[in-house]
């Protein structure tokens, strides 16, 4: 399945402006993204009307909104992506952030967390984006 997943998104590879070196801060990824996509917003506190708790989510657009985090986080951003889903009309996204120039050389544990989240992504319908230093991006799954 791995080599699966890596030749698709071989084959799914969308070059972004001109390379770049993101260096280790999502909010450069974040950032970089959002341009990307034309966001309208970056940073958007969504407060629970039953409670007093407020979240961030990282990127907000007319039709998505979306949570940016490292491989390590994966299991996080499908937390707070299905939270945002319940409070907001917007279908949720999550930026997989790998620390490597592109995805053939992404290492076995960011592929084995990939494969865990595309497998929750599908059954929880999030779309689902990848982002390496380099700026390539790569859609993985739509919904």
């Amino acid at each position: 399945m791995k080599k699966l997943i890596l030749f698709l998104l071989l084959l799914q590879v969308l070059p972004a402006f001109s390379q770049a070196d993101l260096g280790s801060y999502e909010s450069s990824y974040r950032d970089y993204f959002a341009q990307y996509i034309n966001a309208i917003e970056t940073e958007y506190g969504i407060l629970s009307e039953s409670s007093l708790y407020r979240k961030y989510a990282d990127i907000i657009t007319d039709e998505y909104i979306i949570e940016c985090e490292k491989s390590d986080n994966w299991v996080e951003a499908v937390g707070q992506v299905l939270y945002y889903k319940m409070m907001t009309d917007l279908k949720p996204v999550i930026l997989f952030i790998h620390e490597t120039n592109y995805m053939d050389e992404i290492d076995e544990k960011s592929l084995d967390n990939l494969a865990e989240l595309l497998r929750l992504a599908e059954e929880y319908q999030i779309t689902v984006w990848s982002i390496g230093r380099s700026g390539d991006v790569v859609e993985l799954l739509r919904y």
